[in-house]
């Protein structure tokens, strides 16, 4: 019966179209008014969230909070949090990075992407936490772009552009796909694709070509 309620509720979403989005959301909290600690139809409702002309993050951050009411160290809910905060909210929330600690995954890239998220929170607020997070990220996986990117970034702020610029260049070398904005990816833009947002906005290895302008 799970699955079949999240089968729907993709196959409803993928069009993109607002009232596609808007029906799938429907089918989904209709679901979890009965089974509320299902976490798998919650990320789904969040990731349909993360679209436009949606996006709102008090939305994304409650449902996500949600979850972590019944499991604390959930990382998936946790990069949520994080996406709302950073690219919605302007890094505003002074209590994600204490959330941010607890998270759990024995998945590698997961584990670098928290560690990301860690980087992101204290980017502004202290450069030595921002640096050794980047590392720790890096240290989980070495094949993402995020982070080389910031931490090289990082690193040309403060005067060390010859490391800093390596360390852009190798993730560079680690994006693996790069489309034109009006391209259609439907791998990538699928509305309902969890992985697919999180290696656009945390691992980085899914980037489009105006995003690229800013390496």
């Amino acid at each position: 019966m799970k699955n079949t309620i999240l089968e729907q509720a993709r196959a409803i979403a993928r069009p993109g179209k607002e009232s596609d989005l808007e029906q799938a959301q429907r089918v989904l909290m209709d679901h979890l008014t009965i089974n509320q600690c299902d976490t798998d139809a919650w990320l789904l409702l969040i990731r349909i969230e993360c679209n436009i002309p949606f996006d709102d993050p008090e939305r994304i951050i409650h449902y996500a909070q949600h979850i972590l009411l019944y499991d604390s160290s959930n990382a998936y809910a946790l990069l949520f949090w994080s996406y709302a905060d950073h690219y919605l909210m302007g890094n505003s929330d002074d209590d994600l990075y204490d959330k941010l600690r607890m998270a759990h995954s024995d998945n590698r890239e997961i584990m670098s992407m928290i560690e990301l998220a860690k980087a992101r929170y204290f980017d502004g607020r202290d450069s030595k936490e921002c640096e050794q997070a980047l590392k720790r990220s890096i240290e989980y996986c070495s094949t993402h772009a995020m982070n080389f990117h910031m931490l090289g970034k990082l690193y040309v702020k403060q005067g060390k552009d010859q490391e800093g610029k390596l360390l852009i260049e190798h993730g560079l070398q680690n994006i693996q796909r790069i489309r034109r904005c009006q391209e259609v990816d439907e791998w990538v833009l699928d509305c309902t694709n969890i992985q697919g947002l999180f290696d656009e906005f945390f691992s980085g290895i899914s980037t489009n070509d105006i995003a690229l302008c800013g390496w």
